[in-house]
C-alpha cells in the first residue's frame, strides 16, 4: 500500500503581545499554535518543508486584532495549499488502486499442467484442466489396490488437483491408490460450466476404467470409490444421482461427500453466478427440463430413483460449525437418499471448519481421516 508523506508547514509570527508557531499538515488532521520565542533579528520567519516561502512578512507594530486577522489568513492559506497538494497526489493513487483491482479480477486461475491427460482439452478451458495425478499404494500383497478418486473443491470456479495435503500418505499406507483430478475452472461463472465439469468427471472415470491398471499395475478400479470436498462433493453427488451420468456412477462402489450444502438447491446466495451458468431462470422454473430437476441432487433422487440390485453406500460428511439451517439441509438430503432403495446413506459430523474438513484428512488424530478409512474398509 502506498503512503503519502506528510507535508508539514510552519510559520513563525511575532508582534505586540503575540508570538506563536502555527503548524498545519497535509493530512488535514490538525492546526496547532504553540508559544515560540522568535529571534530578535527578524520580525517574521517562514519555514516550509519541501516548498518555498511565498507569504509576505508580517511587520511588528500591528495591533493584536490585526495580528490575529493575519494569523487566521495565514492558517487558511496553508490549509488550502496542503489540501490541493494532497488532492493532486490522491488522483494517481486512486488510479493505481483501481488498476490493482482490475488486475486481481482478471488474474488467471492456477491450474497445474503436470500429470496424465485423461481426455482432450475442452475448448477454451485452462491448460491442465484435463490432467490427473496417480498416487500408487504400498502393496502388502500381490493384488492391486482399490482406488479412491478425489474431486477438489473451489466453488466451481477455482481449485486444483494438487490440493491433496496429507491424503496420499494416509490412503497409500492403508492399501488404497489415490487419484486426484482436475476439471475445467475459469475463476468466474460461465454458461454451461457444470456441464463441462460433469463431462470431465465422466471422461476421467472412463479413462481410469480403461487405462489405470495398464499405466500403474498396482492400482485397480475394482471396488473404487470417489470423494469430493465442497463443490467437488456437489459434482460427485450429481454423478451419483443423475440418470445422465449413470454409466460413470456404476464405476464406483462408494461415494464420500465432504461438507457441501448444494444438495437441496437452497443456494440463493449464489443466484448471480447460477444465472450466468444456467440462464436468468436458474433458480426458478418447473418441469423435467428445469434447472432444479436437472442439477439439484435431492430433486433428482425424488424424480428418478435409480433401480439398482444393491444400494450404493454414500457417506455425507459435514462441519458442525455450519449454520443450523445448513446442517438441517444436509441431513434432509441424507433422508432423501435413504428414501430411495438405490442408496444407503450415512452421516458423519465433525467439529472442524469448512476448510479443515479437507486439510485435516491424514493429520495425526484427525477424525475426518479415521471416518473415511472406516467407511472405505467396511
Amino acid at each position: 500500500m502506498s503512503e503519502f508523506a506528510l507535508n508539514t508547514v510552519m510559520a513563525h509570527i511575532k508582534g505586540d503581545h503575540m508570538e506563536d508557531l502555527v503548524m498545519t499538515s497535509s493530512d488535514h488532521s490538525r492546526i496547532e499554535a504553540h508559544p515560540y520565542m522568535a529571534p530578535q533579528s527578524s520580525s517574521f520567519n517562514a519555514v516550509a518543508a519541501n516548498q518555498p516561502s511565498v507569504l509576505p512578512a508580517v511587520s511588528s507594530g500591528k495591533s493584536p486584532r490585526k495580528l490575529r486577522f493575519h494569523l487566521l489568513m495565514l492558517t487558511a492559506f496553508l490549509l488550502m495549499d496542503t489540501m490541493l497538494s494532497s488532492c493532486a497526489m490522491a488522483r494517481p493513487f486512486k488510479r493505481r488502486v483501481e488498476g490493482q483491482r482490475q488486475s486481481a479480477a482478471s488474474k488467471p486461475v492456477n491450474v497445474s499442467t503436470s500429470g496424465t491427460a485423461y481426455s482432450p482439452l475442452i475448448s477454451g478451458a485452462p491448460i491442465g484442466s484435463n490432467k490427473l495425478d496417480i498416487y500408487p499404494c504400498k502393496q502388502a500383497s500381490g493384488r492391486p489396490c482399490p482406488t479412491l478418486v478425489y474431486v477438489h473443491g473451489g466453488s466451481l470456479m477455482r481449485g486444483d488437483k494438487r490440493s491433496v495435503g496429507s491424503m496420499p500418505e494416509l490412503f497409500n499406507r492403508n492399501g488404497f491408490c489415490l487419484v486426484s483430478l482436475n476439471y475445467p475452472v475459469y475463476g468466474r461463472p460461465i454458461p454451461g460450466l457444470i456441464e463441462q465439469q460433469m463431462s470431465a468427471l465422466s471422461s476421467a472415470t472412463a479413462w481410469l476404467k480403461g487405462n489405470l491398471g495398464r499405466v500403474n499395475p498396482s492400482c485397480s478400479m475394482n471396488d473404487a470409490a470417489i470423494m469430493g470436498h465442497s463443490a467437488g462433493a456437489y459434482l460427485a453427488s450429481l454423478l451419483a444421482t443423475s440418470p445422465q451420468y449413470g454409466t460413470s456412477a456404476d464405476a464406483y462402489q462408494k461415494f464420500i461427500l465432504n461438507d457441501s450444502n448444494w444438495y437441496t438447491g437452497k443456494v440463493g446466495r449464489y443466484k448471480d453466478s447460477l444465472a450466468i451458468i444456467f440462464g436468468k431462470n436458474a433458480v426458478s422454473g418447473s418441469g423435467k427440463n428445469s434447472t432444479i430437476a436437472k442439477w439439484v441432487p435431492a430433486q433428482l433422487v425424488k424424480s428418478s430413483c435409480p433401480k439398482e440390485s444393491s444400494p450404493t453406500d454414500v457417506m455425507i460428511m459435514y462441519s458442525t460449525q455450519r449454520p443450523k439451517s445448513q446442517q438441517a439441509e444436509i441431513r434432509s438430503f441424507a433422508n432423501t437418499l435413504n428414501g430411495c432403495s438405490a442408496f444407503n446413506a450415512s452421516l458423519s459430523a465433525h467439529g472442524y471448519d469448512h476448510k479443515a474438513m479437507h486439510t485435516s484428512i491424514g493429520k495425526p488424530g484427525s477424525t475426518t481421516g479415521a471416518a473415511i478409512l472406516a467407511f472405505l474398509k467396511r
